[in-house]
């Protein structure tokens, strides 16, 4: 189950109030929807179309900045925008 259109708004709203408001919402949104977030056990299961920045649990990535796929289609973005 995934967040409806509504609770994801309503984080895009809380962003600007800081995350001590973000924290308030997940806290709600995690009572009235638990299936829309993973477990401590399943975090490792989780797939990503990008690669994380930074180390997070998952099972793998589609693309990566080090294969040069992604820096070559962001490199051809920016230089069609200049």
């Amino acid at each position: 189950m995934h967040l409806t259109p509504e609770q994801r708004q309503a984080l895009c709203d809380a962003s600007i109030d800081g995350f001590p408001a973000i924290q308030r919402l997940l806290d709600q949104l995690r009572r009235a929807n638990p299936d829309a977030f993973h477990p401590e056990e399943t975090l490792a299961t989780r797939r990503f179309q990008h690669e994380p920045l930074r180390y997070v649990p998952n099972s793998g990535f589609v693309d990566s900045i080090a294969s040069g796929r992604t820096a070559l289609v962001m490199n051809g973005w920016r230089s069609r925008r200049t």
